[in-house]
């Protein structure tokens, strides 16, 4: 049987789901208390995330966007669910697939977002890291830096986990890794140290079932990644990072409890990378068939769906959120195309801190 074969879609669930509280009252999931209002506005996110990444595509593919560009198409269920799923006061470290689509809807303009694509000094690192790498350390944003070191920023995250812990403070950090990262030392010597201290940090896997080249069931000896949260002493769950709703529910409890005092939770957000790796990537370890199977559960569609089940969405709700979506994102666009690239004389101003440069010297 080909390894493509293995891999398996979960659809979204239209059940409502309950639980009883410990008194008996009928206990209501996140989900389940959002207006009808605010799930359109998911939905309005998660086709604004789709459609930035596909003019990101667009852009790169007409030769006027530097650098490289890994695309997160099928991801954007995770992106657009885990900043609702926490306080705006908590911090997020997403990876170069979910990155941008949180930073946008924790407020970053477009403009700045795009600027930063295009390497201008508007951009929201100075135009100093590019598309795969944003991220701010500005207070009212919260949304770190992604970094380029497979696994390391569970480490970095843990140490703000200890830090909120030692400040005695009520935020959480909720850390977004790849399942390549996954196989890293580091980020299970991290959950290891959180398990012990109880950190208030939400380790969160987007398994998109293919690590660059190699296929997950190639690099690991388990199903489900989530099964290794009992060895550090805390719980792991799986989720269908396909649903929004999934998602929602999972982080937010997550969250919650390790801003009790309960320590960290392992989850396994289980989607499906449509793209490849990156753009040009032939793609020689998976089928078109397969890649075909797995768009049945495209996250924007299946959201879509089951919000026109509901009577929230037809035609023209959605023609006209598309039409708003892409403009707000073209108008960014234009707007950073006309801004300054970056000082040559200010290289070093992001890079070393109060003026003090390795190897003793100083300015």
């Amino acid at each position: 049987m080909h390894p493509s074969q293995r891999t398996k879609t979960v659809a979204i669930s239209k059940e409502t789901k309950t639980r009883p509280a410990s008194d008996g009252a009928e206990f209501l999931r996140p989900s389940e208390q959002l207006t009808d209002d605010q799930l359109v506005d998911l939905y309005r996110d998660i086709h604004l995330i789709r459609r930035f990444s596909e003019r990101q595509v667009e852009e790169f593919e007409s030769g006027r966007m530097p650098g490289g560009l890994h695309p997160g198409h099928g991801h954007e269920a995770i992106s657009a669910a885990v900043p609702r799923a926490v306080r705006p006061s908590d911090y997020l470290n997403g990876t170069h697939r979910s990155q941008n689509g949180i930073l946008a809807l924790r407020g970053v303009s477009f403009r700045r977002l795009w600027a930063e694509v295009f390497g201008r000094e508007t951009g929201i690192n100075g135009g100093r890291r590019g598309v795969d790498l944003m991220g701010t350390f500005e207070d009212d944003i919260r949304v770190w830096a992604h970094n380029p070191v497979l696994g390391h920023n569970a480490g970095i995250a843990t140490g703000a986990a200890l830090a909120l812990q030692l400040d005695e403070r009520d935020e959480v950090i909720v850390c977004l890794i790849g399942d390549g990262a996954s196989v890293c030392g580091t980020v299970w010597e991290a959950c290891f140290f959180a398990g012990i201290r109880k950190l208030p940090i939400v380790y969160a896997v987007e398994n998109n079932m293919v690590a660059y080249t190699t296929r997950f069931e190639d690099m690991s000896p388990i199903e489900n990644i989530s099964d290794r949260a009992s060895a550090f002493g805390f719980p792991g769950q799986l989720v269908d990072g396909n649903d929004a709703l999934a998602v929602l529910d999972a982080v937010h409890t997550a969250a919650e409890r390790a801003r009790r005092g309960e320590g960290p939770t392992l989850l396994e957000l289980k989607t499906y990378r449509f793209v490849g790796h990156f753009i040009g990537d032939p793609q020689v370890y998976r089928t078109r068939e397969e890649v075909s199977e797995a768009r049945k559960s495209d996250p924007l569609h299946l959201f879509e769906a089951l919000l026109r089940d509901r009577g929230l969405l037809d035609d023209a709700a959605v023609t006209n959120i598309h039409h708003e979506n892409l403009e707000r994102i073209d108008a960014g666009l234009a707007e950073a195309m006309l801004d300054p690239f970056p000082n040559p004389a200010d290289a070093l101003s992001r890079t070393y801190r109060s003026g003090t440069y390795p190897m003793g010297y100083s300015s």
